[in-house]
């Protein structure tokens, strides 16, 4: 069943015009304290984090903005591209209670689900947009993956054109 629900919540998700927030069974209500936004410091993800921080404002939780480096490269350095990424958003958003948190890990899934463990994410928010059928199958989306086996609520902003 867990799989079907994942595939339905995927389905809703990719087709929805606006902000779709996902709870999985048997998941308790409780204020969040914090909440992840997974993100490639992409510029298009403003518009979702000014979304993000009126609910983060509204609750006085910390938005963590969490990046996955999955490079072999050890001279891979994303903390400038991070910082720099960070300040276009709380100018963005006017809102403070903003920090990162980088992980490394062989894959993006692995990586963040590793940040929603260690820093006790409460809401889990990406960013996400329409795939072509050759995207979908060569290279699946990050949300349909993280709707599968998510046990915390997730909220996905959907890009439009």
């Amino acid at each position: 069943s867990k799989m079907i629900f994942g595939s339905n919540t995927s389905a809703i998700i990719e087709k929805s015009e606006c902000p779709v927030l996902a709870v999985p069974s048997g998941c308790s209500y409780r204020p969040p304290k914090r909440i992840l936004f997974a993100t490639n410091f992409s510029f298009k993800e403003l518009e979702s984090l000014k979304k993000l921080a009126l609910i983060a404002q509204t609750f006085h939780c910390e938005i963590i903005l969490g990046h996955v480096d999955v490079s072999i490269d050890e001279e891979s350095d994303e903390s400038n591209s991070m910082e720099n990424f960070m300040k276009e958003v709380i100018t963005a958003t006017s809102y403070s209670k903003i920090s990162y948190k980088i992980e490394n890990d062989h894959t993006v899934s692995m990586g963040l689900d590793k940040i929603i463990k260690d820093s006790s994410i409460d809401l889990f928010a990406l960013f996400t947009h329409k795939r072509t059928w050759f995207e979908k199958i060569y290279n699946p989306s990050l949300t349909a993956k993280t709707s599968h086996y998510t046990e915390i609520p997730l909220l996905a902003f959907h890009h439009l054109i």
